[in-house]
């Protein structure tokens, strides 16, 4: 009985061990390496891998990242798993809030936010642009000049039209200082940047032409 126990209390140390060996540069390098990959089968591979690596964690930042490899894996998959991929995404940023908004300058308000523009509303799923608008600048408040929270914000008022202020929010995220050890990541965020500017300047010109 001694034996059992003692290999239990093992076990436990060992598990708690290897959650706390998890370190957060590795989840954002190989999720950007997903994410910006033309690799499908590789992509997925990654974002099953690290679900299963994130499963228990109790540590914020790993529940932020957690909520990530979820939303981010949604898009490549089908429809039906898509939406219990990112609801449970949302529970996770629920949680991150719950217990601190401003982890990861906020990062769980910015990824929530961009849930809740990107999904698709009632009665497919939870998708809601006023939630999305409130989510987004109150993670800007947090984080002014993050290039995550200014994209969405940007990506936000493009869909509402506001082509202009849009593009105002889109060149702060373009501005942004190089965020340390993730090259991959700013380089394809940037790439994302630039083709909605593109989009606000192409819509911004065809308002004109319509005025003359």
């Amino acid at each position: 009985m001694r034996i059992i126990i003692f290999l239990i209390i093992l076990l436990i140390q060992f598990n708690a061990y290897a959650l706390d060996s998890i370190k957060i540069q590795d989840v954002q390098k190989h999720w950007a390496i997903a994410t910006y990959s033309d690799n499908n089968d590789e992509a997925l591979k990654i974002f099953l891998e690290y679900e299963d690596i994130l499963a228990n964690v109790k540590d914020i930042d790993l529940i932020i990242w957690r909520g990530i490899i979820k939303s981010s894996h949604a898009k490549f998959t089908n429809p039906i798993k898509s939406l219990a991929l990112v609801k449970s995404a949302k529970k996770d940023f629920e949680l991150a809030i719950s217990i601190d908004q401003d982890a990861l300058n906020g990062s769980a308000l910015t990824s929530l936010g961009a849930l809740y523009l990107m999904v698709p509303s009632w009665p497919i799923g939870f998708g809601d642009d006023d939630k999305a608008k409130n989510l987004l600048l109150e993670s800007i408040k947090i984080d002014p000049k993050g290039i995550d929270v200014n994209y969405f914000y940007g990506l936000y008022l493009y869909e509402q039209n506001n082509f202009k202020e849009s593009l105002k929010y889109l060149n702060i995220a373009l501005k942004a200082n190089p965020r340390k050890g993730r090259p991959i990541a700013d380089l394809g965020r940037k790439k994302e940047i630039n083709q909605m500017i593109k989009k606000c300047n192409n819509q911004i010109n065809l308002n004109k032409k319509k005025i003359r």
